[in-house]
C-alpha cells in the first residue's frame, strides 16, 4: 500500500461529499472498499476512520468559527443554520491547501458567494450537503453582504499571521511635524496591512452584531444597504491586534499612492507627495498651502494609529 494510494482513498472518503454517508453504512462501506482497486483501505478500520472524521470536522467546524464569529453569529444564532453542517459542507467543497490549520478556512468568503448564486453546491453532494447550500443559498440572498464580512474577518487573520519584519536600525519612530522638513526623510510604513474595497458598510455592520440585541438583531441587518467603503486592514504595533482605519475617497486615493511610491525607491516625503499632487487629478487643482499641511496631518494621524510606523533618512535631499 503506497503512500500515495492512502491517501486518495481516504481523502474520498473524508472529503467528498458521498464519504461521510460511506463511512456511516457497512453495505455502502463493503461496496467502496471493492471499488478500491489500490487495495489502501483494506487494512484499515472503519470505526477508526469515523472517529479520524469527526474530529477533522469538529476542528474545522472550531476553526471557522473563531476566525468567522460575526458569520456566525448572523447564520447560527440569527437564522437557525446548523454551524457544524455549514463546516462539514465547506470542508468538503475547499479542501485544506496546507497544513497550517488557519488556512483551512481561507476560502469560507468565496463559499458563500457561490452559495449566494445557486442553491446546490458545485461539487456533486450527498443530500445533507445539498440541504445546507440551500439554507445557505436563502442566508446569503436574505444578508448579501455576508462574503464580504467573511472576507474581512479572514483578512484580520492574514495581517495577524504574516512573518515580522525585522526594523532597520536608522528608524525614527516620528515623523517631522513642519511640512518644510519632510525632504530629508522617507516613510516606515507598517508591513502588515491591507487596503480594501468594500461595496457593504463592514465596520458599522460588526457593530450592530456586537451592539443590537438579539431580539432586534434581524430587522437592523435588513436594514443595510450598500455603501462603497475603503477600508486599511492591519496589525497594531503595540498589540499584535487587527485594526482597521476607514477612509474616504481622497484619503484612500493619497494613502494607496503615497505606500506605492515608498516600495520601490527611497525618495523623501516631499518628493512623494509632490508627484502625487501632479499626477492625480484629484488634488492637482488643490492649492499647495491647502493640500501639504493636509497631507501632513493624514500622515501624523497614520503615525498614531500605527499604519506609519516612522521615518528613515532619504536617499538624498530635495
Amino acid at each position: 500500500m503506497s503512500l500515495k494510494a492512502l491517501q486518495e482513498a481516504m481523502g474520498a472518503l473524508l472529503l467528498q461529499p458521498e464519504g461521510a454517508q460511506v463511512l456511516q453504512d457497512d453495505a455502502q462501506w463493503q461496496d467502496f472498499l471493492k471499488q478500491d482497486s489500490s487495495k489502501a483501505l483494506k487494512r484499515l478500520s472503519r470505526t477508526r476512520l469515523v472517529l479520524y472524521e469527526e474530529l477533522l470536522l469538529n476542528t474545522v467546524q472550531d476553526t471557522l468559527g473563531r476566525i468567522h464569529p460575526y458569520c456566525r453569529t448572523v447564520l447560527e444564532d440569527l437564522l437557525g443554520i446548523d454551524w457544524l453542517a455549514t463546516a462539514d459542507a465547506y470542508r468538503r467543497q475547499h479542501p485544506n491547501p496546507s497544513f497550517q490549520l488557519h488556512n483551512a478556512v481561507s476560502e469560507f468568503s468565496a463559499f458563500l458567494a457561490a452559495a449566494y448564486g445557486k442553491a446546490q453546491p458545485s461539487k456533486p453532494s450527498a443530500k445533507m450537503t445539498a440541504s445546507i447550500m440551500q439554507n445557505l443559498h436563502g442566508a446569503v440572498r436574505q444578508f448579501p453582504f455576508l462574503p464580504e464580512l467573511a472576507r474581512y474577518e479572514w483578512l484580520e487573520v492574514v495581517v495577524c499571521q504574516e512573518p515580522d519584519q525585522k526594523a532597520s536600525p536608522t528608524l525614527q519612530p516620528d515623523i517631522p511635524l513642519d511640512v518644510h522638513r519632510l525632504d530629508r526623510v522617507r516613510p516606515y510604513w507598517n508591513p502588515h496591512l491591507r487596503l480594501q474595497q468594500f461595496d457593504y458598510p463592514i465596520p458599522a455592520i460588526i457593530s450592530l452584531i456586537s451592539e443590537t440585541p438579539p431580539a432586534a438583531l434581524k430587522t437592523s441587518l435588513a436594514h443595510v444597504q450598500p455603501e462603497p467603503a475603503q477600508i486599511l486592514i492591519y496589525r497594531d504595533p503595540a498589540t499584535l491586534k487587527a485594526r482597521y482605519f476607514q477612509l474616504n475617497p481622497a484619503s484612500a486615493a493619497l494613502l494607496i499612492k503615497l505606500i506605492n511610491l515608498s516600495l520601490p525607491g527611497k525618495q523623501p516625503y516631499l518628493w512623494q507627495l509632490r508627484n502625487l499632487k501632479q499626477q492625480e487629478p484629484l488634488f492637482r487643482d488643490i492649492p499647495d498651502t491647502a493640500f501639504y499641511p493636509q497631507a501632513l496631518q493624514m500622515l501624523v494621524h497614520c503615525q498614531q494609529a500605527g499604519i506609519l510606523l516612522g521615518s528613515l533618512p532619504a536617499e538624498s535631499p530635495l
